[in-house]
């Protein structure tokens, strides 16, 4: 596991892919951000490697990141939610290199970015769990890049995102406030891969 760089010493590289459909989770505002005194930062751990390896740490904008299907859309939509041990979310190798393979066998994705319980948000721990619960809601109520709403919307992550999923499906009642109209839709997935 690569350690925490200085933002002296990381790449200067923008926090939203601007190729990317970045769509914000909480567009009014993330609820329980009375404490949070950290700056989201986006640090590229290999910047001479022939692939992007790009960490968000301090996350303070929940965002998913929206794919299209490459092939013949089959009806489903699958939320990534990547790892980073609870102090970082790896964007490329367990998001968006994970989202292109997907989607280029017919599924829609979604790539999660999600708040880290220690940067103070009135949540704690539940912060991230809130998170993935509200992009879930937000797939089944927003029209995705298919032009269409999901027959199924699943659920699947790697490492810390892994074990943010089997938070998400075996808890409940970890719901937060209702936010808008988007948290009538369900959160729970029809699948989960951990």
């Amino acid at each position: 596991m690569a350690a925490l760089v200085p933002p002296s010493t990381s790449a200067a590289i923008p926090a939203r892919d601007p190729a990317g459909n970045a769509v914000d989770l909480w567009p009014r505002g993330t609820p329980g951000a009375e404490g949070v005194t950290v700056r989201e930062q986006v640090v590229e751990r290999n910047p001479e490697g022939p692939l992007r390896d790009r960490f968000a740490q301090h996350v303070t904008r929940p965002s998913l990141t929206l794919f299209a299907p490459k092939s013949a859309w089959n009806g489903i939509t699958l939320l990534i939610v990547p790892g980073g041990g609870y102090v970082r979310v790896v964007i490329d190798k367990e998001g968006f290199e994970a989202a292109d393979w997907f989607t280029a066998r017919g599924f829609a994705a979604a790539v999660l970015r999600y708040r880290m319980a220690g940067d103070g948000w009135a949540a704690g721990a539940d912060a991230p769990v809130h998170d993935a619960l509200r992009a879930m809601r937000v797939l089944r109520k927003r029209m995705l890049p298919t032009g269409t709403v999901a027959r199924r919307t699943g659920i699947m992550g790697f490492s810390a995102g892994g074990h943010l999923c089997a938070r998400l499906i075996t808890e409940p009642a970890l719901d937060y406030s209702r936010y808008d109209h988007v948290d009538e839709a369900s959160g729970m997935p029809d699948f989960a891969v951990l």
